[in-house]
């Protein structure tokens, strides 16, 4: 990820592919293990939060609300 948006590039190559545009200071970007989702962190509200899109980048979700960063799954 960038500063502010997600891109994803197939594991053998090829073009990149902008999923997610939108948040301010976006990082710690990772799949869910059925690759479904990216949860990632965000200071958009002024602290940082995890969030997490669809893989396509639709359904954003703010999962935190008190503070969060550096999201795993489990």
């Amino acid at each position: 990820s960038t500063q502010n948006a997600i891109y994803v590039v197939a594991p053998n190559g090829g073009e990149e592919r902008k999923v997610f545009d939108g948040l301010e200071s976006i990082w710690g970007a990772v799949w869910s293990p059925d690759g479904q989702h990216i949860a990632f962190t965000s200071n958009e509200s002024g602290r940082d939060e995890i969030y997490v899109i669809d893989s396509n980048g639709s359904d954003l979700r703010q999962l935190t609300s008190e503070g969060g960063a550096y999201p795993s799954w489990r």
